[in-house]
């Protein structure tokens, strides 16, 4: 859940960049001071109940590892905590699929080479809960005595 929060984050950091480049364009004003990236665990550190930074830090090297963000800058120091982040492309359209980044990233380039059927099914097997291989009554304990009565047998 912190991964789609940190992509969403970011995502209106996007929005609210292009919205200040659109009005400079229609203003004729050289330049605006809008930072480089955003920092989602700045911006999550202001809200009520603040997610753990340790949480954080691990959902945006998840999401460095799955090329939704790069880091654009270090900010003010070297900590993990001041880099900032911009959307990839994919990152682009993580955002905007509500699922787990790894499996958005797995339509989207099923889409893109044509393969989507197969990258439903995989994507569909690796979010279930449970397995998809085994009924019911297998877990049964029940039928698990009778199966291995007609084993025996």
């Amino acid at each position: 859940p912190l991964d789609e929060l940190i992509l969403q984050v970011c995502l209106l950091y996007e929005q609210r960049r292009d919205e200040a480049s659109a009005r400079l364009r229609s203003s004729n004003e050289k330049k605006a001071s809008f930072a480089p990236g955003a920092n989602p665990l700045k911006f999550l550190a202001m809200t009520p109940t603040q997610p753990q930074e340790h949480s954080l830090v691990q959902s945006c090297k998840h999401l460095l590892e799955v090329d939704a963000l790069k880091v654009v800058n270090y900010g003010e120091t070297e900590l993990e905590s001041d880099l900032l982040y911009r959307l990839t492309p994919i990152g682009y359209h993580c955002s905007k699929l509500p699922m787990d980044a790894k499996l958005a990233k797995t339509l989207i380039v099923g889409c893109i080479l044509g393969v989507l059927d197969n990258a439903l099914i995989i994507a569909a097997s690796l979010s279930c809960t449970k397995s998809c291989f085994m009924s019911s009554r297998q877990l049964d304990p029940t039928a698990v005595e009778a199966r291995d009565l007609l084993i025996e047998n």
